[in-house]
């Protein structure tokens, strides 16, 4: 992927010089006339980002274990394939699963490694934002296409505008999820996990892959070499692409099928739905109601019910009425009820959610086609809009940038409760700039200075901590969580070479044999005695701690310290924090 990158700029550059090409569109000035609202909105959703500190501190729920640590750590791996990237250890995984193919975050880790980058401010901040950019462009596209083929000449200055969705998708999901008014699963990823492949498929994927099939020009042929190669791009990013594109396919065939010869249409149809009643699924992976932070939901049903939602679902019936004599909106909206029917209704959707293969894809996907209604209802009330006469023409930047400003400022109130809360949370990013607690940042510091002062650090360090900060989370019917901060998952987001033993439930096998027979009991005890140093803690924590290679001890509370002395390690260095100090303890 980086050598088709650095082949694709080095063509681009050549193509730009030889044939004088205009990046620009005749002026910078003109450039930024037609496009600066993409920009804003992009900005927008970046600085809403920094009102998350509590998904930020807790590792974006461990998952950045995973997907953050491989981008800072594959650079520095020797056997990239087999590497448990939350540890550090050799994994005893095969290195032919479905992970094999996704390649963004190997992508993410050459430029985070090219270019010295912190990796938190890397992905969390830059690679998001280049996300939020790239939904605004696919956005502005999808609403440009249905316009040219509509029929109907529009201002480029003025299709800018259709970014005013992205601050739609911005909302705040939890606050909607509490309020019973929208869950989308997994919707905290679109604020702190921008930069996950996966939410380039779950933004654009249905737009990226029916924007070849709306190509009327193209034949079959063409259209099927163009959704493939597509397609390989987003597996690239996440499989979880799949299932949205089994939707896409049967929509589009039903479609031409309906439009062509509603016999076979019909015989297409029957096919599906014996083919759903055949491979229905038994329950036990894909219940009608799923559990969530806002309760339990039918992600489909209730969400299609929303109070959200279904203004947009009714300006897509109203209008695709209203020009039902353009063919092309006519045959989109067409291909939306098929997605409608495909994903929702059983047992037509029993194919999409067996391609699924697990429940939180099946209400991801959801997800994609509850945005997607969203952008494609807006487009639908946009093209309204520019066939009739308005005098306020003059004030739509001003208007469109009001309510981007708006929708955000109403997004953070509503999540935060109070002024004072909207004040703590920026005083509290303002002292963590980096996407990341400070402590964890300069604890794995310090922790990558010592792998290469005195060679292999093996580290038992906390999983996570409650800090002293009066900053809590609403989750759920309103409870309150006190602010935690990860620790032992993040800590090789900035020390790639070191181990790190905790926590054992996300450990994974190894072949490593000084960890073949790791079980978590020393977890446990270290759990134990940290939080309550006696000499019954300590006796119990040192008869399973001393069975392990541990060469690097991290403690937080004073107390543990003499303890740990005993057996033999020194205080290297202590971390002072504003939430948390951390003294490390090594032993050769």
């Amino acid at each position: 992927m980086i050598i088709l990158d650095i082949f694709l700029i080095v063509s681009s550059v050549y193509i730009i010089i030889k044939k004088k090409k205009d990046l620009f569109e005749g002026s910078f000035k003109t450039f930024i006339k037609r496009y600066w609202f993409l920009i804003f909105v992009s900005v927008i959703a970046i600085t809403m980002v920094t009102f998350q500190n509590a998904q930020l501190w807790s590792n974006n729920e461990s998952d950045d274990s995973y997907y953050l640590n491989k981008i800072a750590t594959l650079p520095y791996e020797t056997d990239s394939f087999n590497i448990n990237v939350r540890t550090g250890l050799h994994a005893t995984s095969s290195m032919f699963g479905m992970r094999i193919f996704n390649t963004f975050e190997l992508e993410s880790s050459v430029y985070c490694y090219l270019f010295k980058m912190i990796p938190t401010l890397f992905a969390r901040c830059f690679l998001s934002f280049n996300h939020y950019f790239i939904l605004v462009c696919t956005l502005y596209t999808f609403a440009e296409k249905i316009f040219e083929k509509a029929g109907k000449s529009v201002n480029k200055n003025t299709l800018q505008y259709i970014g005013v969705v992205l601050v739609m998708y911005c909302f705040d999901t939890n606050v909607l999820a509490t309020h019973g008014i929208l869950e989308l699963r997994d919707g905290w990823m679109i604020h702190t996990g921008m930069f996950f492949g996966s939410l380039v498929v779950k933004t654009c994927g249905f737009i990226w892959l029916l924007l070849p099939l709306l190509n009327e020009k193209r034949s079959y042929l063409m259209k099927a070499i163009q959704f493939g190669l597509i397609l390989f791009a987003l597996v690239n990013k996440s499989t979880t692409v799949l299932p949205i594109a089994a939707v896409v396919l049967m929509s589009y065939g039903l479609k031409e099928l309906y439009f062509k010869d509603k016999k076979y249409f019909m015989i297409a149809l029957f096919i599906i739905m014996f083919i759903g009643v055949f491979v229905k699924n038994d329950g036990a992976r894909f219940l009608p109601k799923f559990e969530s932070e806002g309760g339990t939901w039918d992600y489909f049903a209730d969400n299609m019910a929303s109070i959200v939602i279904v203004p947009f679902i009714c300006s897509i019936i109203w209008l695709t009425y209203k020009y039902r004599n353009i063919k092309f909106i006519k045959e989109l909206s067409m291909m939306f009820l098929g997605f409608f029917v495909l994903c929702g209704l059983d047992p037509f959707n029993n194919i999409f959610e067996l391609v699924s293969n697990y429940s939180f894809v099946v209400g991801r996907t959801n997800a994609s086609l509850t945005m997607l209604i969203v952008a494609y209802g807006s487009t639908l009330l946009g093209f309204e809009y520019a066939n009739r006469k308005h005098s306020v023409v003059r004030f739509r930047p001003v208007l469109f940038a009001f309510i981007a400003v708006i929708l955000s400022c109403t997004s953070i109130y509503a999540k935060e409760g109070s002024l004072h809360n909207i004040k703590r949370e920026m005083r509290t990013f303002y002292h963590n700039r980096y996407f990341v607690t400070t402590e964890v940042k300069e604890l794995g510091e310090a922790l990558n200075v010592m792998n290469k002062e005195k060679g292999e650090i093996i580290a038992f360090v906390p999983e996570r901590l409650p800090t002293s900060m009066d900053t809590r989370i609403v989750v759920g019917k309103h409870r309150n969580y006190l602010l935690d901060m990860q620790v032992a998952g993040a800590v090789r987001q900035f020390a790639p070479n070191i181990i790190s033993l905790v926590p054992y439930w996300r450990f994974g096998g190894t072949d490593d044999p000084r960890f073949e027979k790791y079980n978590g009991k020393a977890e446990k005890a270290y759990v134990k005695f940290f939080w309550n140093p006696t000499e019954e803690t300590y006796k119990a924590f040192r008869k399973e701690f001393l069975k392990w290679p541990v060469n690097t001890v991290i403690t937080f509370k004073p107390a543990c310290n003499p303890y740990i002395e005993k057996m033999g390690y020194k205080c290297y260095k202590k971390i002072d924090g504003v939430y948390k100090d951390f003294y490390i303890y090594y032993k050769k």
